[in-house]
C-alpha cells in the first residue's frame, strides 16, 4: 500500500506561498536595501586603512578627516537640490510601477565622499542587472503623471535612467 502524500487545502496557513507573493517578497527585500542604502550610504570597509611608514603630525592626521566632516555638514545644509521626483521601476515578471519620492534635499554618499543629489542618489542604488530599469524623472517636468496606475505610464521626461532593461 503506497502511502498517500500530503497536499494543502485552500486556506490552510501551511500551504506554499504563491508566485505573485514570492515576488512580492523578493521587492519589499529589494525596496528594503534601496531605502536602506539611500538613507545611511553604501555600507564601510572594516578593514583598517594602510598607513605609510612616515608618521604624520597629529594636527595632519585630523585634517581629512575634519575636512569631510565641514563638508559633510555643509552638504546637508544646502538648500534643496531638485524638486519631488518620480522613480518608476522594472522587474523581471512584474509591470512598470511608480513612486513619487518628495525630497530633493542633498544626501552625503560617505564611500566617495561627494554630496549627491537625490536623482543621483537613486541612480547610485538602482540595481544594474539584468531584466530591470531604473527611471527618474522630475514631478516639475511630468505633470499630471499618474503613480497608481498599473502598469506605471512612461514619464513623459527622464532625467537618468540605469539599468540593461532600458
Amino acid at each position: 500500500m503506497m502511502a498517500r502524500m500530503w497536499q494543502p487545502q485552500p486556506g490552510d496557513p501551511r500551504r506554499r506561498p504563491s508566485k505573485r507573493g514570492a515576488l512580492f517578497l523578493v521587492l519589499g527585500s529589494l525596496a528594503v536595501i534601496i531605502v536602506t542604502l539611500t538613507v545611511f550610504g553604501p555600507p564601510r570597509s572594516s578593514r583598517p586603512a594602510t598607513r605609510s611608514s612616515a608618521s604624520p603630525s597629529p594636527s595632519a592626521s585630523l585634517a581629512p578627516s575634519a575636512s569631510l566632516a565641514k563638508a559633510e555638514t555643509a552638504c546637508y545644509a544646502r538648500q534643496p537640490a531638485d524638486g519631488d521626483i518620480y522613480v518608476r521601476q522594472l522587474a523581471p515578471g512584474s509591470p512598470w510601477s511608480a513612486e513619487q519620492i518628495e525630497r530633493g534635499n542633498w544626501d552625503w554618499d560617505a564611500t566617495t565622499g561627494q554630496c549627491l543629489s537625490s536623482v543621483q542618489v537613486q541612480m547610485l542604488t538602482a540595481p544594474a542587472v539584468a531584466g530591470i530599469c531604473t527611471q527618474v524623472g522630475y514631478v516639475s517636468q511630468n505633470p499630471g503623471y499618474d503613480v497608481n496606475a498599473t502598469p506605471a505610464a512612461p514619464l513623459k521626461d527622464v532625467a537618468a535612467q540605469k539599468g540593461p532593461a532600458c
